[in-house]
């Protein structure tokens, strides 16, 4: 069952990678824009979102995709296998770039680089190379992604000021409690905040909504949680299944400086699904590969 549900999500992105490029081409031609138009315009008025909420989260749910479909690639048992896991990873990378997500790049190299660490400790230092370069072009030469221009990055960050702020006042009018689930949601027009679902900041989000009691009680719950997986950090047979689960929880925090995407229908979903799957199965699932073979897609 999980591994038809990873496959579900692996190449089932595919499907929602094409949707989203399809809507994008019919945007751009019948605007009479150029390919790159998403990169190019600083604020463009099309952001791939396919079939999610919006485009931040749909970023967020192409690199959750893109680390299954990593996983299933290096588990995969044939070349045909690869392949498909392979092409559902690159579209994913497509789908990331027309979110037009400034947060999901990021996410997308933290997480990966996670991933592949459990995977060849070698490939680490390039892949890290590459993001640093990638990086270092991106700051020295922002017009080859216009979305981190100086002026369009101010205004976003403005923005999210305005909201940090809000939530902020929620948890120091209420630090020991907060004031409930989605505080930020119900009361942000109290403390001047913008309109929005979540906090934009999933530390934010958590002492706005529980305040230091409540997110005491949550860290305090999940050490015998970490205390398994982490004791799988050392061995050796499941360190592709123990490097999906960390990376899967490294980019939530990542993407979490500044989004709560994770908050919602889709991402929490297989994010959860992921993430509280028992030690007992991903060790199951080692093993029976290494038995039997499997990920097998039949002609």
């Amino acid at each position: 069952m999980l591994i038809k549900m990873l496959n579900i999500i692996g190449l089932g992105s595919i499907g929602t990678s094409l949707y989203a490029i399809y809507h994008y081409q019919v945007f751009i031609a019948s605007h009479g824009l150029p390919l790159d138009y998403i990169v190019r315009d600083p604020n463009p008025q099309h952001r791939a979102m396919s079939t999610l909420f919006n485009a931040n989260y749909y970023g967020l749910f192409c690199i959750f995709a893109l680390l299954v479909g990593a996983y299933l690639f290096v588990k995969a048992g044939t070349k045909k296998a690869k392949v498909w896991y392979g092409l559902s990873m690159v579209l994913n990378v497509v789908g990331i770039l027309l979110t037009a997500s400034r947060m999901a790049l990021p996410a997308l190299v933290v997480g990966t680089i996670t991933f592949v660490f459990f995977i060849n400790r070698r490939l680490v230092l390039w892949l890290g190379g590459i993001g640093l370069a990638g990086a270092c072009l991106v700051f020295f030469f922002p017009e080859l992604l216009a979305r981190f221009t100086s002026a369009s990055f101010s205004h976003s960050l403005e923005e999210r000021e305005m909201i940090w702020r809000a939530a902020w006042g929620i948890f120091t009018d209420y630090p020991l409690t907060g004031r409930g689930p989605m505080s930020y949601f119900s009361f942000f027009y109290l403390y001047g905040g913008k309109g929005q679902p979540h906090a934009h900041q999933i530390f934010l989000e958590f002492l706005s909504s529980y305040g230091l009691y409540g997110t005491a009680i949550y860290l305090i719950g999940t050490v015998g949680y970490f205390r398994e997986r982490v004791a799988l950090w050392f061995k050796p047979e499941v360190q592709a299944e123990i490097g999906l689960v960390t990376a899967m929880i490294v980019t939530v925090l990542v993407h979490g400086l500044s989004d709560v995407a994770v908050m919602w229908l889709q991402t929490g979903y297989i994010f959860l699904f992921i993430v509280t799957c028992p030690v007992a199965v991903w060790e199951a699932l080692a093993s029976y590969r290494s038995e039997d073979g499997y990920l097998k897609i039949k002609s």
